[in-house]
């Protein structure tokens, strides 16, 4: 068998008669695409069900845009350094502190002043 791109084009172009659909899939799927096992469990599975669905796109066309998609996001992510995930979080000037660390004995004073009254 001749799996160079010309056999392979030469085979696609007759594929479109019925008697060779079958010998052209069965010769080029092995050199076109690769074989995935993928456990899913039950809540993808319906994910997945209802975007077939939904779509009438085959489960190999849907995992593919998937993986497409995260890429582009992963992507983005990688490439943040560890500041720019910490300023992220950063709440702003002054945090999460109730008083400046100077008056810290007044403030607790204060906090605690509160709590009792309620």
């Amino acid at each position: 068998m001749d799996f160079t791109a010309g056999a392979i084009h030469d085979c696609l172009g007759r594929c479109f008669h019925p008697e060779h659909v079958l010998p052209c899939v069965i010769q080029h799927a092995r050199v076109a695409m690769g074989i995935r096992t993928v456990r899913l469990d039950d809540d993808s599975e319906a994910v997945l069900a209802d975007l077939r669905q939904r779509t009438g796109m085959t489960i190999s066309e849907l995992l593919k845009r998937g993986l497409e998609a995260y890429a582009s996001t992963a992507t983005e992510k990688a490439a943040m350094t560890p500041y720019e995930i910490y300023r992220r979080l950063d709440p702003g000037p002054g945090g999460y502190a109730v008083a400046p660390a100077s008056d810290a004995k007044a403030a607790i004073a204060g906090v605690i002043g509160e709590k009792r009254r309620r």
